[in-house]
């Protein structure tokens, strides 16, 4: 999605993977860089229930200039927030510039967690893959509870499950700049 200038209007093409779901689209961008999407006006797209590409516009408001982060979401079933956890979907950050001239929209340096094997018994590897220094793990539960929370500072590590039970978990990453979020089974 390009972003041209301050105060521009810009079009919104949107496409899933799966053209068969209903999905619900947000797209969030954090004109005040305090890192969050809870501002009045960061929320400047929304499509719900479309079955296969979702297109409108957006409109960067005057006076905005520099460098920030985009959030698009895809959820299915409901509507989507900010910063929620949904096991069926796609969030995606990117960084984007905007200023007098024209802009681009980059998707930010390709962080990524791997999860494996998946389903894990009592350990689960994670292999990190982007900027790697300081790394904020937490484990989530079905219902989006935290389980449990730790920093890393290296690309691999394990993760003992032993005190884990059966069933369906998340274990997001975050950098400092971009989260991401991977399901597991715990059998």
């Amino acid at each position: 999605m390009p972003v041209r200038t301050s105060g521009s209007t810009n079009n919104v093409i949107l496409t899933p993977s799966n053209c068969t779901q209903r999905e619900f689209w947000r797209i969030w961008i954090d004109f005040n860089a305090d890192g969050d999407f809870d501002d009045s006006g960061e929320q400047v797209f929304a499509a719900n229930n479309k079955k296969g590409v979702a297109t409108g516009t957006l409109t960067i408001p005057s006076g905005f200039s520099g460098q920030t982060r985009m959030r698009i979401t895809m959820k299915n079933g409901g509507s989507p927030t900010p910063c929620e956890i949904f096991p069926e979907g796609e969030v995606e950050d990117y960084t984007i510039m905007i200023s007098s001239g024209p802009a681009v929209a980059e998707k930010m340096n390709a962080f990524n967690i791997e999860a494996y094997p998946n389903p894990a018994t009592d350990i689960l590897n994670i292999r990190l893959s982007g900027p790697v220094s300081k790394v904020n793990i937490k484990i989530y539960d079905a219902f989006g509870r935290i389980i449990d929370d730790f920093d890393i500072d290296q690309n691999q590590a394990e993760i003992n499950l032993g005190k884990l039970s059966g069933g369906i978990y998340y274990i997001g990453a975050d950098n400092g700049s971009q989260t991401v979020l991977k399901k597991f089974i715990k059998e």
